[in-house]
């Protein structure tokens, strides 16, 4: 009988919890499947006993931060995240593994995006970056949804089913992620007068849906499509954003144009 899912950080559907060492055989499944030693690039298994010994060695290094995936809905764990800090550039590389039976039902990008939640807003990290092998589509689309971006490739660096392939490398800053912060949703009103010292993670506005011209009059006029804080000096604001569409747009008049 396992113990019961300490958690550490609700989002959605999924919460970060501490790793338990009684879940150990379990990770260690999951770590072996082959569809995980593919994902990472490894060619062999790891043995049960390299893993067991260094499980305490690794719960012990404060620069191995892992993290439980749990999911909300019945508790179960489906996974693990796991950030390799370097504390000298307050960075680190952040590392996932699913159960192979929990994916596909989105459950990477919500880890994902949970981690970097802690990263950023608790341990006060600048960058969390990652390496994927390029044709592990699912994946980068998971780490994308999640607000990492590609940053750069190591061409030929790892391999997939035997063959030489590119490895991408993807990073995020804090104002990557979208959507609210899990950690300041959390903490509700008791981080609200810090809000303004860093817009950007308290609250990480992100574009929405494109608004044709003819229509943005009367989506400004309703008032249903704005969100009023509680501060009264503030009055509103419009985000625009540069497109191909809108580097068309000429200031010149028809006649002008015609000439």
């Amino acid at each position: 009988m396992t113990t019961e899912p300490h958690i550490l950080l609700k989002g959605d559907m999924l919460a970060l919890g501490m790793p338990r060492q009684d879940m150990l055989p379990k990770y260690h499944a999951w770590e072996n499947d082959p569809r995980t030693v593919l994902g990472y690039g490894n060619q062999w298994a790891q043995s049960w006993e390299v893993r067991a010994a260094g499980y305490e060695r690794q719960r012990g290094n404060q620069r191995f931060q892992q993290f439980e995936v749990v999911r909300l809905a019945d508790n179960e764990a489906v996974g693990m995240t796991i950030l390799e800090v370097n504390p000298h550039s307050r960075t680190a590389e952040f590392v996932i593994v699913l159960a192979p039976e929990e994916r596909g039902k989105g459950y990477a990008a919500e880890s994902a995006r949970l981690t970097l939640d802690w990263a950023f807003d608790i341990a006060a990290l600048r960058m969390v970056w990652l390496k994927v092998l390029e044709p592990n589509r699912a994946g980068i689309t998971a780490y994308r949804k999640a607000g990492f971006r590609e940053s750069g490739r190591l061409r030929k660096a790892g391999y997939w089913l035997g063959e030489p392939v590119d490895e991408l490398l993807m990073d995020a800053l804090p104002e990557d992620v979208p959507g609210p912060s899990a950690v300041r949703s959390a903490l509700g009103d008791w981080t609200s007068r810090r809000a303004t010292d860093s817009p950007s993670r308290a609250t990480r506005t992100q574009p929405g849906e494109q608004i044709p011209r003819g229509q943005l009059p009367a989506v400004l006029e309703d008032a249903a499509n704005w969100e009023y804080p509680d501060d009264g000096d503030w009055i509103g604001a419009v985000t625009l954003v540069d497109t191909e569409a809108g580097r068309s747009i000429t200031r010149r008049s028809p006649e002008e144009t015609a000439e």
